[in-house]
């Protein structure tokens, strides 16, 4: 029983310090793509929007590894990007008469 119990511990704890390792290796990508303001508003999206701030910062991963960032992403450029991510569209209604 007591080896079950350290087992699993042993395993999340694995999991806890790969998920930690991950969640590092994406904010140093992002450091080096971002110029200092827009990686402050990443930041602070983080705290704001968890969601959100898991899609910039997987897209800018996807970009930088496919190779199509070659330099740092100003914080107007980044606004830009979230403002295609976050685009709402709103759903039509059409009424038909018969």
């Amino acid at each position: 029983m007591d080896e079950e119990l350290d087992n699993i511990r042993k395993k999340q704890l694995q999991e806890r310090i790969q998920a930690a390792y991950i969640e590092e290796k994406k904010k140093e990508v992002v450091r080096r793509f971002l110029d200092g303001k827009a990686y402050e508003r990443v930041m602070n999206i983080k705290t704001v929007n968890p969601e959100l701030y898991d899609k910039i910062v997987e897209l800018i991963v996807q970009l930088a590894g496919s190779g199509r960032l070659r330099k740092k992403l100003s914080d107007d450029e980044l606004l830009a990007i979230l403002s295609k991510v976050t685009e709402r569209r709103e759903p039509s209604i059409q009424i038909r008469r018969k």
